[in-house]
């Protein structure tokens, strides 16, 4: 008997849901530090230079975190991944509320923030991946397309929220979202279909057992 008509409808559509949600809140939110460069500048008179290493900073740190998220996600699985990058994502908004010296930018956003937008890729399409043997394009298409999406609602968002409560405000707002959104959202994420005893759609029919993949692997045309 199938497990998908057995549990209703394939769990895996979930998973998708919840990655797509927290890829678009993490990429919003990254790139939203634009709207609050000018007012932070003003406040503080700190140099464009001085203000945009920040960002670079974060750059990097997303950088080398990522190389080692793929271990980490088989390790632990991405339910708690993405949780710890939820709470650091999160908690580095509402400390950047709090900023009152340059070392702590660096420290905020080039660091935490940084360390917590490094988990936010791979985990998320890997353990989409594991979850379709069909439709596996398509379905890792619409996580990513969260990164799109968040670079367009989130300037704009955080631009209305500093026009209204300052940016110090904003940034405890947005902090408080993405606490609740993204460790949320990821206690809905399965390892693979064996955890909730059910086959990706199509596995059954070529009398297949597990999950399509190994390790979550993706082709060089869907990583892309």
């Amino acid at each position: 008997m199938n497990r998908e008509d057995e549990k209703g409808i394939f769990y895996g559509y979930l998973v998708v849901a919840a990655a797509f949600l927290i890829m678009v809140v993490m990429w919003a939110v990254f790139y939203a530090f634009g709207v609050f460069f000018r007012p932070i500048l003003n406040e503080f008179g700190w140099t464009r230079a001085m203000t945009s290493g920040a960002f670079s900073l974060s750059s990097i740190s997303m950088g080398l975190l990522g190389i080692a998220m793929g271990g980490l996600n088989d390790k632990f699985g991405p339910r708690i991944v993405m949780s710890v990058c939820g709470l650091l994502l999160g908690i580095g908004y509402l400390l950047m509320s709090q900023l009152e010296a340059l070392w702590q930018l660096y420290l905020f956003y080039g660091i935490i923030l940084g360390t917590g937008m490094g988990g936010g890729f791979v985990p998320l399409m890997t353990t989409v991946a594991r979850w379709f043997d069909q439709r596996r394009g398509m379905m890792t298409g619409i996580v990513t397309a969260g990164i799109g999406i968040g670079a367009l609602v989130g300037p704009p968002v955080a631009n209305g929220l500093i026009s209204t409560d300052g940016w110090r405000s904003s940034y405890t707002i947005l902090g408080s979202i993405v606490l609740v959104v993204i460790v949320l959202s990821a206690q809905f994420l399965k390892r693979d279909p064996s955890q909730v005893r059910q086959v990706s759609p199509g596995e059954e029919q070529r009398g297949k057992k597990g999950p399509p993949m190994r390790n979550g692997e993706l082709s060089l045309g869907e990583a892309i």
